[in-house]
């Protein structure tokens, strides 16, 4: 008879384990983790109406972005997977 796994009791129940954290779905599309910790993000409108805004706003657009480090934990906490 082949022993049983640790998490059955005598009664032969299994135990009720922690769940499972989350990453927050649309977080983790919008948000990356770089390797220092910062968190990188798309810039905002660049998707339509382009034609009234100005080369210049629209190229400085186009580089990615660091979040502040004040917005910075909370973001790190829904983009974590731990």
């Amino acid at each position: 008879m082949t022993p049983a796994p640790d998490d059955y009791h005598v009664t032969g129940k299994r135990d009720k384990k922690m769940g499972k954290l989350k990453s927050h779905s649309a977080a983790s599309k919008r948000f990356t983790l770089t390797k220092s910790g910062k968190v990188k993000l798309n810039h905002t409108n660049r998707r339509h109406k382009l034609g009234l805004k100005a080369p210049k706003r629209k190229r400085q657009l186009r580089r990615t972005g660091y979040m502040s480090e004040a917005m910075a934990p909370t973001y790190r906490a829904l983009i974590s997977k731990k």
